[in-house]
């Protein structure tokens, strides 16, 4: 098992070289808060994406359906729908369908949890939450790993980390 490293503020990841900007995953957030969207791209900028970002889920569909993200971080309570009737939307389009979402929320019942999760997110992340813990439970989905390198403590690619010495 590989220990894992907690992001730190200004802290910078290795990304994979195969990765020209042409393939840099795509992450969508939609979320009504401008602050959470931008807590969001920090952390997956660090995380090597190219970020889009929404405040509604209208707003987030269509960007969805335009850009085909690799990974949507959504707001399970929005001002026009909810986080799970977006879901149901993103499965009618074959540019949303595939992404990996992952539900950002305020919402803390295990029932509400359960629902997201049933509904087809990867995970749920409760608000407030540590950039540390978006980034590790993000890591996997990009092929990324938090890995103790001793001299960067960085981010590098699942393939790295395995060659690498520790």
């Amino acid at each position: 098992m590989i220990p894992s490293l907690s992001l730190r503020v200004g802290q910078t990841c290795i990304i994979p070289s195969h990765l020209a900007a042409s393939t840099q995953p795509i992450a969508l957030i939609i979320d009504d808060s401008e602050d959470c969207r931008q807590i969001a791209v920090y952390v997956l900028e660090q995380l090597g994406c190219r970020c889009l970002t929404a405040a509604t889920a209208v707003e987030g569909l269509r960007v969805a359906i335009a850009s085909a993200p690799d990974i949507v971080l959504l707001d399970a309570v929005l001002p026009d729908f909810s986080g799970l009737e977006l879901l149901d939307q993103f499965k009618q389009y074959e540019q949303s369908a595939l992404a990996t979402v992952v539900a950002v929320t305020a919402l803390s019942s295990a029932i509400d949890r359960q629902r997201l999760l049933d509904a087809g997110c990867a995970h749920c992340l409760s608000k407030p939450y540590l950039l540390e813990d978006l980034a590790n439970i993000l890591c996997p989905y990009l092929a990324l790993i938090p890995l103790q390198h001793s001299q960067t403590g960085r981010f590098v690619p699942y393939s790295m980390a395995l060659s690498e010495p520790k």
